[in-house]
């Protein structure tokens, strides 16, 4: 067994290759450290590029807005699923937006429609806190649904941000 690095590309825009390509490297030893501190100003980018796509529309055009932000999430590697809820102003927060990536998404479906006060998670977001999560799970007492969520998700980390317009709490 040799360990090995990939990328994925998929799509109508790959002409004659099809609509699918993988391809293959070896994994170089003390790679995943270099490769960590090269791509860490690529990430910060990006993040920026992201908060950028919503600057970038009025809040009409959210919808186009959120696709952006999903396609700039999807070219980071370690993201193997983005999301974005809204709420519905009767405390629930319904999907409106999902990326998944084609090899290593979590094996559990989220939700369509989740209550707010049900779990830990989202409170804290309504709350306007950003969540983050990660293995191994040393969380509180309070997450403890999530943990038990995540783990039959197959999920190692989770970073959730609240959508907040004009002190209000109008997504995740």
């Amino acid at each position: 067994w040799r360990r090995l690095r990939y990328d994925t590309v998929v799509g109508d825009t790959l002409g004659a290759l099809g609509t699918f390509v993988i391809t293959l490297r070896p994994e170089l030893v003390g790679a995943d450290e270099r490769s960590s501190l090269r791509s860490r100003p690529l990430a910060e980018e990006r993040v920026v590029r992201l908060a950028s796509v919503f600057l970038d529309h009025a809040v009409d055009d959210f919808d186009k807005a959120m696709h952006g932000a999903l396609d700039e999430l999807a070219g980071l590697d370690s993201v193997t699923r983005s999301s974005v809820y809204l709420s519905d102003g009767n405390g629930w927060v319904v999907q409106r937006a999902l990326w998944q990536a084609c090899a290593n998404a979590p094996e559990l479906a989220l939700p369509a429609r989740l209550r707010v006060a049900d779990l830990h998670l989202t409170r804290e977001l309504a709350a306007g806190r950003e969540v983050r999560l990660s293995m191994p799970w040393s969380h509180g007492m309070e997450m403890a649904r999530e943990r038990d969520l995540f783990e039959r998700a197959g999920l190692r980390s989770l970073v959730a941000a609240p959508m907040i317009n004009e002190d209000r709490f109008v997504g995740m």
